[in-house]
């Protein structure tokens, strides 16, 4: 599927490249695969912070992030109760790891 069709040598570009790429591509949905799976194996495992990590993580426990990351998770489970799925807002990740990131003031 082109997405700039309005060129049409890209256009066929994209034609040639996804009739070429096609037969290698297997898509299947998790239904289709989910007996095939093994059993789902948790493993927690504990390691010990470097002197930067351990300041960063004592930054961001004391600060106003954490408990708006624990005020947005307890909403979105009361919502996942309460709500249908399809009128939901989407929980925005991308935004408390950069108001996380100013919080610490390291950057990665």
């Amino acid at each position: 599927m082109c997405v700039f069709a309005g060129n049409n040598s890209y256009t066929v570009f994209c034609m040639v490249f996804e009739f070429q790429v096609m037969p290698f591509l297997l898509r299947r949905t998790k239904d289709d695969v989910l007996a095939d799976l093994p059993p789902k194996i948790i493993q927690d495992r504990y390691c010990d912070l470097s002197p930067l990590q351990l300041r960063l993580y004592e930054r961001f426990s004391h600060s106003q992030v954490k408990s708006e990351v624990a005020n947005l998770v307890r909403e979105t489970a009361i919502s996942d109760i309460v709500e249908e799925p399809s009128s939901r807002q989407p929980t925005h990740v991308f935004q408390v790891c950069f108001q996380s990131t100013e919080t610490s003031g390291f950057i990665t």
